[in-house]
C-alpha cells in the first residue's frame, strides 16, 4: 500500500461501502522497525488512520451533551507523533459532522471530547484520566502499552509487523458507546484484568 492511498483514507475518499474493509487494510500494514524517524512517522500516520476509521464506526449515546451538534471533538493529550499526525483530520467528515481537533486539552475538559487520544507520557496519568472520563461518554484512545487492558477504550499495538487494535468492550459499553460488530471482529477483545473478553 503507498501513502498516497493510504493519505486518501486518512482523508475520507471512499466508497461508503468499504469502511470495514479499510480498516482491516490498515491493521495489516507493516509497522516498521523504529531506527528512523521517517519510520516512526509511518506508523504513527497508520495508527491516526485508524483512529479516524474507526470513529466512522463508533456511536455515541444520545444524552450526550453535544452528540446532535455537528461537530465531533477530537482531542489529544500529551503530544507526539500520532497526535500530530491526528491533527490532519480538522475539518474532516464523519458521517454528517466536522471533526474538530483540539491539541493539549486540559484535565477539566477532557470529558468534553468524543474522541481523547493519550500519549505514552500520559501513562502515569492514566488513573486520574479515567476517573475525570468516567460516564462521560468519551472513547479513549491510545497506544500506551496494555492501554485496553488497563481501562482504556482502545488500545493500538504494534506487533507481528502490523499494527492493531485491542477494544476493552466493558470500557466501552460502560461510556454508552456502540461499535458494530463488524469492527469488532477485526479487534482483539481484552478486559481489565488482562485477559480476552467475551464478544
Amino acid at each position: 500500500m503507498t501513502w498516497k492511498f493510504l493519505s486518501a483514507w486518512l482523508h475520507g475518499v471512499r466508497p461508503p461501502w468499504l469502511g470495514v474493509f479499510a480498516l482491516l487494510t490498515l491493521t495489516q500494514c507493516l509497522a516498521m522497525p523504529a531506527a528512523q524517524s521517517a519510520d516512526l512517522e509511518r506508523e504513527a500516520r497508520i495508527k491516526a488512520a485508524i483512529v479516524f476509521k474507526l470513529v466512522k464506526f463508533v456511536q455515541w449515546p444520545k444524552d450526550r451533551p453535544g452528540v446532535n451538534s455537528s461537530d465531533l471533538v477530537l482531542c489529544t493529550l500529551g503530544g507526539g507523533p500520532v497526535a500530530d499526525a491526528l491533527r490532519a483530520t480538522e475539518g474532516r467528515s464523519v458521517g454528517s459532522r466536522t471533526i474538530r481537533y483540539y491539541d493539549a486539552v486540559s484535565v477539566r475538559s477532557m470529558d468534553q471530547c468524543h474522541v481523547l487520544f493519550l500519549n505514552e507520557t500520559e501513562y502515569a496519568n492514566l488513573d486520574k484520566i479515567l476517573s475525570v472520563t468516567k460516564g462521560s461518554g468519551t472513547l479513549l484512545v491510545s497506544d500506551q502499552k496494555d492501554f485496553a487492558e488497563r481501562g482504556g477504550a482502545v488500545g493500538l499495538v504494534v506487533g507481528d509487523n502490523r499494527v492493531r487494535f485491542h477494544i476493552n468492550l466493558r470500557a466501552v459499553r460502560d461510556e454508552g458507546l456502540v461499535i458494530p460488530a463488524p469492527v469488532l471482529e477485526l479487534a482483539d477483545l481484552v478486559n481489565s484484568d488482562g485477559g480476552a473478553s467475551k464478544r
